[in-house]
């Protein structure tokens, strides 16, 4: 005949910890990754579980602070002010692709947040009010000093030897001597010539009808600018460009 169990029903199997007889109610026993258990090894096996659970939780949080904080510091650690920039943009944020130009954002807040401590001379208290910096809206305008940012790329792309991908309509200085002089009014008029210069594809301006449209902004080889601001998206293509890459975390 077969055992009973505690519940007085007959047993189906013994509990792998203490060979006590067990029936197939879930209050008498459980059937749980080490076998069949009683209730009680049940419930101490199953707590544990939970401990280690939370402890593998714990730690796993704890990795990611340490790896987000290495790479902010890697990040800090790049003396040129321009290049940290466009680093740290490159790997805190994406392109977005749009018909009317493209939008930078941010994949999430944590990137958010690391990517302000990134860039202390940006934000030095720490200023999260930073969405419309990396959008294509030009009325924004940017944090970043664009002509600052042209200069030291068009520099790193030579050094690099980096060719320009384009050439670009560029207006002469008002001083310069090719400008010609209106015979009817003595103003200059607006001259200018094609000259190599880097393509950045995508940005955004706003048209006569109140929408946008998507156009190109350059740096000329002389490291002048043909707009007034650089966009997000120019500097996540500055990166693509120099072919830099993203930080990964540390083993």
């Amino acid at each position: 005949m077969l055992p009973l169990a505690e519940s007085a029903t007959y047993s189906i199997g013994q509990c792998v910890d203490c060979n006590k007889s067990v029936c197939g109610d879930t209050t008498c026993s459980r059937k749980l990754p080490p076998g069949r258990l009683c209730a009680t090894h049940a419930t101490v096996y199953e707590q544990a579980t939970a401990r280690k659970r939370e402890a593998n939780k714990r730690s796993a949080r704890a990795a990611a602070i340490a790896n987000r904080e290495a790479i902010v510091q890697e990040l800090l650690s790049v003396a040129d002010p321009n290049e940290r920039l466009v680093r740290a943009l490159f790997q805190f944020t994406t392109i977005n692709k749009h018909i009317e130009g493209d939008t930078v954002s941010i994949a999430s807040p944590d990137h958010k947040e690391d990517l302000v401590r990134s860039l202390p001379d940006l934000w030095p208290n720490g200023e999260q009010h930073y969405s419309a910096y990396l959008e294509g809206h030009l009325s924004s305008g940017r944090p970043w000093d664009s002509a600052a940012v042209a200069e030291w790329f068009a520099t790193t792309a030579r050094r690099a030897n980096l060719k320009p991908d384009s050439q670009a309509w560029k207006n002469y200085a008002e001083d310069d001597a090719r400008r010609r002089r209106s015979w009817l009014t003595g103003k200059s008029k607006v001259e200018g010539e094609f000259v190599p210069a880097w393509k950045f594809e995508g940005c955004k301006q706003h048209n006569i009808y109140g929408g946008e449209d998507r156009v190109s902004q350059h740096v000329f080889q002389d490291g002048t600018i043909g707009t007034k601001q650089l966009q997000g998206v120019a500097l996540l293509q500055m990166a693509e460009k120099l072919k830099y890459a993203r930080i990964a975390a540390p083993d």
